[in-house]
């Protein structure tokens, strides 16, 4: 893509009627070359306006213009390359970010987003219209992030951001839930960190009946957890439809996705089974 100095968004109302076209658009210019920070700065302006035109009219598209906003101020982090003693540019900035009007905390947070736009990713991936990736929400990810490890660097987080990912944690999230395990529990399994399962409960609507009954100490009914297990199994019903399906309609790329996943369930089915037998002897 050749450079380009200046990107100039349509108004805000008909940015608003194509806001995931105007932040496409805003995303492959703030990537290239040639972008100065005053440039940066004036179309995250005029793309704030946009969330404020969604938010006041509860229109859709208040993720996808937050996950923009997240880059640009990224992008300027980048542009401010590292602070110096003696001035707040790096060699090859287009523009000081002093005469620009970002304050001290401006440029310190938008440095760190640059460093670590991983954590960035993370939050802008399990974001929602209903709670979008506000630039506190990754700030807080990223000191967060960076507690973990004394050394200050910050581990990767999560395997997969892509939204067929995230749907998966949510679906794994409701299925341990039905089978009696805790949101501490469910974290580890999907690798979210226990503090931040709350957040994440709250933005799929995920309801997790054992935290009510473990309390504070975290030790699961365990009766309850396998009765559950049993009872899904049992539910299950497969061998009464196998008869029903027409196997040369089966998508066979799909078909070799449910192969491992059957094998896991199978080997923890008969895993749950020989540890009942030994129970009963």
């Amino acid at each position: 893509m050749s450079a380009i100095a200046v990107y100039t968004p349509p108004s805000t109302a008909v940015a608003a009627e194509r806001v995931f076209e105007v932040c496409d658009e805003v995303e492959a210019w703030a990537a290239s070359e040639g972008v100065a920070i005053d440039a940066l700065c004036d179309t995250k302006a005029k793309l704030s306006a946009v969330d404020a035109y969604l938010a006041q009219r509860d229109q859709p598209g208040r993720a996808r213009v937050a996950a923009t906003l997240r880059f640009l101020e990224r992008r300027i982090g980048e542009e401010l390359g590292e602070a110096t003693r003696n001035h707040d540019r790096r060699a090859g900035a287009k523009s000081s970010a002093t005469d620009i009007g970002l304050s001290k905390n401006d440029r310190r947070e938008f440095r760190e987003m640059a460093a670590h736009p991983e954590v960035v990713e993370h939050v802008v991936a399990e974001s929602s219209d209903q709670s979008p990736a506000s630039r506190r929400k990754v700030l807080a990810a990223i000191k967060e992030a960076k507690s973990v490890d004394p050394m200050g660097e910050v581990p990767a987080v999560g395997r997969d951001q892509s939204r067929h990912a995230v749907d998966a944690r949510v679906a794994q999230s409701r299925e341990m839930a039905a089978r009696g395990a805790t949101s501490r529990q469910i974290a580890k399994a999907i690798g979210i960190r226990p503090d931040s399962m709350a957040d994440f409960r709250k933005r799929h609507g995920i309801e997790v009946p054992a935290d009510a009954v473990v309390g504070r100490t975290r030790i699961l009914d365990s009766s309850r957890v396998v009765r559950a297990m049993v009872e899904n199994a049992s539910g299950i019903g497969v061998g009464s439809l196998l008869d029903t399906v027409d196997w040369s309609a089966i998508d066979l790329d799909e078909a070799r996705s449910w192969v491992p996943a059957l094998n896991e369930s199978i080997a923890a089915l008969m895993s749950l089974r020989n540890r009942l037998k030994e129970l009963l002897k």
